[in-house]
């Protein structure tokens, strides 16, 4: 099963992807034991270009999840506790900078819930009035945990999957939709898995079965697709690339994960591909994770940052968009499903795109269209104009047109 997906844009004259990049990437990042100061600091070097404890920063765009309820010293979250009504926590302020800026742009199922502290709909009541009181959506939405965790999206694991099942006191589903939840990730049937066990016979055959079979029935292997949640409402599900087997990925195996990508295939597809991480753990042994250090980070460099340097160069020559989790689903969505209206006034070829983006401004970010260069070109969106950056041409020898990619604001 291949590594990574295909993009199929909803009109022949569109680039598949923003100019010049060749591939796509985004790390979809599970937020478990990552203290805050640990994660503060590995956000700064892998997006920023300051100077901090690892080193020169990147400057990438590599996204987060976040929880709201945790007492876990080793996890951080927005509120100190496990009751609808705990405090906000000490650095809540600073989460809040993340949130405003878009660099935390996941709910990963409200927190890590057990027996003695269970979920109930009143955590996702609180989570979202917060939310809405910093004018923040999280437009993600990503399972966690095992059958503590109640608060589980999507048909196929009916023991702890009960957040959309109308009528049960875990029930949220309808406040995911109300509150602008357009993607999630359900562990239940929708992750890919490039699995060595699997491949070696030692997984069962049905259990692999399950866990992708709904994306096996994706004829053209698409990233992100209509999924349908227990209650009947409507989302999109998207997939993540595992490949570690039996052990959840973590900050030791995305060296291994990256290089199960066949990258001169990869580009040449136009490829698109969500990783699966838990950057705050270090590594897995004897069945127990350990936490991220930066000072255990510093020591050994050749793994835990040469992968996000392999991504810096990529990146910086041209070949690899290194983008967020939402901004990268929000992309495809709109690549998958714009159309094109081409019309020549008094020689200028005005273009009008016909959909129904969300958030235009935000989603049609870095839509490339190929062109006549010899001509003027107007871009308009339901009677505004877009701005425009010209493009020379690219491996198709095609000249474009990019509507700009504004980043992310610098919080470092």
């Amino acid at each position: 099963m291949r590594s990574y997906q295909s993009i199929h844009p909803g009109d022949r004259r569109l680039r598949k992807l923003p100019y010049p990049y060749r591939g796509a990437i985004a790390v979809s990042n599970d937020i478990e034991y990552f203290s805050f100061s640990e994660f503060d600091a590995l956000m700064k070097y892998l997006n920023s270009t300051s100077t901090g404890p690892l080193g020169q920063g990147l400057g990438l765009e590599i996204t987060s999840s976040m929880f709201f309820y945790s007492v876990n010293p080793h996890t951080f979250a927005y509120f100190n506790g496990y009751d609808p009504d705990s405090p906000v926590s000490s650095y809540g302020s600073r989460i809040a900078e993340y949130l405003q800026a878009g660099w935390i742009d996941t709910n990963h199922s409200f927190g890590d819930f057990d027996a003695a502290h269970p979920f109930r709909r009143a955590h996702a009541e609180r989570a979202y009035a917060a939310l809405a009181e910093l004018r923040v959506t999280l437009p993600v939405y990503t399972d966690h945990g095992g059958e503590h965790n109640l608060q589980n999206i999507g048909p196929g694991s009916p023991r702890y999957h009960h957040g959309d099942v109308r009528g049960s006191p875990y029930y949220h589903a309808d406040l995911m939709k109300r509150h602008g939840v357009r993607y999630v990730w359900s562990d239940s049937d929708t992750i890919l898995i490039t699995d060595p066990d699997a491949i070696a016979g030692t997984t069962p055959l049905h259990s692999v079965r399950r866990r992708f079979g709904r994306w096996r029935r994706n004829p053209q292997c698409r990233l992100i697709i209509p999924y349908r949640l227990q209650d009947s409402s409507e989302f999109f599900g998207f997939i993540r690339l595992r490949a570690t087997g039996i052990n959840a990925p973590n900050l030791s195996s995305l060296g291994f994960q990256l290089k199960q990508i066949d990258w001169p295939a990869f580009y040449a597809h136009h490829g698109v591909v969500i990783i699966y991480q838990h950057l705050g753990v270090l590594h897995r042994c004897k069945g127990q994770c350990r936490p991220i250090s930066i000072e255990a980070v510093r020591q050994r460099p050749e793994v835990y940052l040469a992968p996000f340097r392999f991504l810096q160069r990529e990146s910086a020559e041209g070949r690899l968009w290194v983008a967020g989790v939402a901004r990268l689903l929000d992309y495809l969505n709109c690549v998958e499903n714009v159309r094109l209206r081409f019309v020549d006034v008094d020689g200028t070829t005005n273009i009008e795109l016909l959909t129904p983006a969300h958030n235009p401004m935000l989603s049609l970010q870095g839509l490339t269209i190929y062109i006549d260069p010899s001509r003027p070109v107007r871009v308009r969106h339901q009677g505004r104009d877009m701005p425009l950056v010209f493009n020379g041409p690219d491996e198709t020898r095609q000249y474009s047109v990019s509507i700009p990619i504004q980043p992310l604001p610098q919080i470092w």
